[in-house]
């Protein structure tokens, strides 16, 4: 008896353990798509403010 409760608890240690590794990795996953919509925010930024600054230098010298 005392070796079955000891498979019963390493079983439900291994679900736990198996659960909180999903979890883990659900929490990178997002993170991972958090940073990359960042840059990708970031990238279009960066180029609106570049085609923003050609804008001014062209009216700038134009006029």
């Amino acid at each position: 008896m005392g070796k079955d409760v000891v498979h019963r608890v390493q079983h439900r240690l291994q679900l736990r353990i198996e659960a909180q590794g999903k979890y883990l990795q659900s929490i990178l996953e997002k993170a991972c798509k958090a940073l990359n919509d960042q840059a990708i925010t970031t990238a279009g930024l960066e180029a609106a403010r570049a085609m923003f600054t050609q804008a001014e230098w062209m009216a700038a010298n134009i006029g």
